[in-house]
């Protein structure tokens, strides 16, 4: 039996989301767009100076220096779980249902598999907004691979001007000899703050790259280390599961090492292991960064109605029989997410290692 949509709703609110940290952090405002297609302003070079004007002048027309117009369409994601009959009747010897409990009956074994469909759904797509919100900030781009789109990158950076910079030779940081972290990282705070008036407060690296940040005493004797709680800024944000760490402060900057591998599907359906925060990249950022997590408009079908409905929210769910193989009962959740960094440049990134 199917279970009517706003039902459907209710099971997708109470079930568990994926711990996710770039996504809650830098793009933690959602916003909605049920026309489909996302106009953004996207603002650089912005720290205009008001114009002196004498008196009998009136004023003077300040111009709209580096803000820009564009329109995004964001990409679908769409995944399904489909019930069958043999999970329904949980024969003896089946190994695909053998965590259901003795006694139980095909009905409340159905509502168990709705319940944990959609909830391994949710965290599934929660894992791509994560990767995507990684994309944008760490390369200036989200790449959509997939069934239908081929390979399409939707760019944020300005490719003559992007707020990225790589160091070199002796100034790498796997030169521990000649390196100087403290620096660096001092440049790339100083960067966002020259670009886009915004001070960064977060500093974000993988492990490994702390691990050659270290190696500076210069930068350890200026380290902050006590009393780290990333609790304290997170707060009930679950994000510490997924390795993120709270290593040290900088004259109050928040640095973090973030450690997540992911398993990414390319457009030849190999599955390679990906990390959200690559080696050797470093993020300067800040809260304060004006930015979205926008969602644009998907399709489901109303079995019921016979009829196409046309929706936008952070996850629309949905149900109906396929007679398809494999034939059964089709849990699914869409949504089309898509982080925009509406001031790029409050963003920086530096590469460290070659």
């Amino acid at each position: 039996m199917l279970v009517q949509i706003d039902k459907l709703q209710k099971i997708i609110i109470l079930a568990d989301t994926a711990p996710s940290f770039l996504r809650d952090y830098f793009f933690g405002v959602p916003a909605y767009y049920p026309n489909g297609e996302i106009n953004i302003e996207i603002t650089k070079n912005g720290q205009q100076v008001a114009p002196f004007v004498a008196p009998e002048i009136g004023g003077k027309v300040m111009e709209r220096l580096g803000s820009t117009m564009k329109t995004f369409t964001a990409p679908e994601v769409a995944p399904q779980r489909v019930i069958t009959t043999k999970n329904l009747l949980a024969a003896a010897g089946n190994s695909e249902v053998v965590f259901i409990e003795a006694g139980s009956t095909p009905e409340s074994r159905q509502a168990t598999l709705i319940k944990d469909d959609f909830n391994d759904m949710e965290q599934a797509i929660t894992r791509r907004e994560e990767s995507m919100c990684a994309e944008a900030l760490f390369k200036g781009r989200v790449t959509v691979t997939g069934d239908g789109y081929g390979t399409q990158v939707i760019k944020f950076w300005n490719d003559a001007d992007k707020p990225y910079s790589e160091l070199s030779g002796t100034a790498l940081w796997t030169a521990a000899a000649t390196a100087d972290p403290l620096t660096d990282i001092e440049f790339g705070i100083s960067q966002t703050q020259n670009r886009s008036g915004i001070t960064s407060g977060d500093v974000i690296m993988s492990p490994k790259t702390w691990t050659y940040a270290r190696n500076s005493e210069k930068l350890l004797k200026q380290l902050d280390t006590k009393n780290l709680d990333v609790g304290e800024i997170l707060g009930q944000n679950q994000a510490n599961e997924m390795g993120v760490r709270l290593v040290a402060r900088l004259n109050g900057v928040n640095i973090w090492t973030y450690s997540q591998t992911l398993k990414i599907q390319g457009a030849n359906g190999t599955v390679t292991d990906t990390q959200i925060v690559p080696d050797g990249l470093v993020l300067f950022g800040s809260k304060s960064v004006p930015t979205e997590m926008a969602y644009g408009v998907v399709s489901i079908t109303d079995v019921k109605n016979q009829k196409l409905v046309h929706s936008t929210g952070r996850r629309v769910v949905n149900q109906y029989l396929s007679q398809k193989n494999p034939a059964g009962i089709v849990n699914e959740t869409k949504c089309a997410p898509l982080p925009i960094p509406k001031v790029p440049d409050g963003f920086y990134v530096l590469k460290v290692t070659a």
